[in-house]
């Protein structure tokens, strides 16, 4: 019992951003699996957790400066639907249609904004909810443990009475290299009050929540992407982390690739081969 409540609940719950509730039904095989691929079960050795300086949108923006399409900013997409063969997009700017679409986001925005999800589209996207977490960036070092050496990257604070709710801690200090004369620390859904005057930011934030069913999910999302002209792509195709994301888009891509040269398409869409040419080369065509 104090393996799992002490170390595995609160470090999986650290790593996914998730209640305990939550990760006392996460499979057991794809947990050990996962924290045996990060050298989370022994007490030597560790992989090299990386970051990027200055923050992840300056990967966002080295994408968009490689990109040569066009990319309309401040345009939220409000609905989309299917209309003869196409794909229909209401936005606040009007409806356009366009031949296909790729939704790379959450799973369940995703479901939201289709107004005719398909039974498979809805068995999928259903399958992998989100949960809402609130973040506080703050400086009050009473949520870190009494003795400094003991600060951690992740630490947790388990709630005395009930033993079941745990709140992460992430010092940013030691996550990020900062140098501050405080720790500056992220805590996601506080069970204490945190001192007003050491707060700084209040953030949301939405996270996958992994289950038995959303794995199972996770393995048809490749006949999701064959079964028609929206394709989807996330990090809750995976482990739930950026890198995660990027692996999806990048067969997203190949699923538009193999879509774009099916021979009814390439009859209607005569231009199709050839602007995808750049698309093509650079993904590979899924099967299917």
């Amino acid at each position: 019992p104090e393996l799992v409540n002490d170390y595995l609940l609160p470090m999986t719950g650290a790593i996914w951003s998730c209640s305990v509730q939550s990760i006392e039904r996460y499979p057991s095989l794809y947990l050990l699996r996962f924290m045996a691929n990060h050298m989370l079960l022994g007490a030597k050795g560790h992989r090299q957790w990386r970051m990027i300086p200055g923050g992840a949108d300056r990967y966002v923006d080295a994408v968009l400066r490689g990109f040569g399409g066009r990319v309309r900013a401040h345009s939220p997409v409000r609905s989309l639907e299917s209309a003869g063969g196409e794909v229909r997009v209401a936005t606040d700017r009007g409806v356009e249609t366009f031949d296909a679409a790729v939704l790379a986001v959450h799973s369940d925005h995703a479901l939201r904004l289709i107004k005719d999800p398909s039974p498979l589209e809805r068995q999928v996207l259903s399958a992998i909810p989100y949960r809402r977490n609130e973040a506080v960036v703050h400086t009050d070092r009473a949520v870190l443990p009494k003795r400094r050496l003991a600060w951690a990257s992740w630490n947790y604070y388990r709630a005395p009475a009930s033993g079941r709710e745990a709140s992460v801690t992430y010092n940013l200090n030691v996550l990020q290299h900062l140098q501050s004369p405080e720790p500056i620390c992220v805590t996601l859904n506080p069970l204490r009050p945190l001192r007003r005057e050491k707060v700084i930011a209040e953030l949301s934030f939405a996270h996958p929540v992994f289950s038995a069913e959303a794995f199972a999910a996770q393995g048809r999302i490749d006949e999701l992407n064959r079964s028609g002209n929206r394709f989807f792509c996330g990090a809750w195709a995976g482990w739930g982390f950026h890198e995660d994301g990027l692996v999806s888009g990048l067969k997203a891509a190949g699923s538009v690739r193999a879509w774009a040269a099916r021979p009814e398409i390439q009859a209607k869409f005569a231009y199709a081969q050839r602007d995808l040419r750049g698309l093509g080369q650079a993904y590979p065509a899924q099967a299917g």
